[in-house]
C-alpha cells in the first residue's frame, strides 16, 4: 500500500471516528425541546474549522478555504464549502431540508444526501460530518 493510500485510509478512519464521537455526543446532549433549539439556531454560519483544524484544511491534494451554512426556520438550508487546488477551485454546494430527531441535526439534501451534524455548546456552533471531515460552522 502507498503512502497516500495510507494517509487516505487514515483520514477516512479517523473521519468515521469523529462521526461516531459526534453522533454519540448529540445523543448524550439532547435537549427537551429537540427542534427548537435549532430554531433558535436559525441564521447564517461561517466555516471556521475542519477537523478541529483552522482554515485552510489540507484535505487530501487540496485545501478547504471556505464554507457557509444558512439555515432557515421554514425547514430549509443551505451548505457551500470550497475547495482549492492546483486545477483551481471546486465547490461542494448542497440545499434541502433539516430535522433534528433525538438529538442529532440531519440535513437532507434535495438530492437525497444526508449530512448528519450536531449543536456544540449552544446554538453558535454547528458541527456538520462532510464526507470524510468534520466542518464546524460558528454563527456570523
Amino acid at each position: 500500500m502507498c503512502a497516500a493510500s495510507r494517509r487516505r485510509a487514515r483520514v477516512r478512519l479517523a473521519a468515521l471516528a469523529a462521526s461516531v464521537v459526534l453522533i454519540a455526543f448529540a445523543g448524550a446532549c439532547q435537549s427537551s425541546s429537540g427542534p427548537a433549539d435549532l430554531l433558535l439556531a436559525a441564521g447564517s454560519f461561517q466555516l471556521r474549522a475542519v477537523n478541529s483544524s483552522p482554515l485552510p484544511y489540507l484535505d487530501g491534494t487540496s485545501y478547504i478555504v471556505r464554507g457557509s451554512l444558512s439555515i432557515q426556520t421554514n425547514a430549509r438550508y443551505t451548505l457551500s464549502e470550497t475547495d482549492s487546488s492546483a486545477s483551481g477551485l471546486s465547490e461542494l454546494h448542497s440545499t434541502g431540508t433539516w430535522s433534528a430527531p433525538q438529538g442529532t441535526v440531519q440535513f437532507k439534501d434535495d438530492n437525497g444526501t444526508l449530512y448528519l451534524g450536531a449543536l456544540s455548546g449552544s446554538t453558535d456552533t454547528i458541527n456538520v460530518t462532510v464526507g470524510t471531515h468534520v466542518s464546524v460552522y460558528v454563527r456570523n
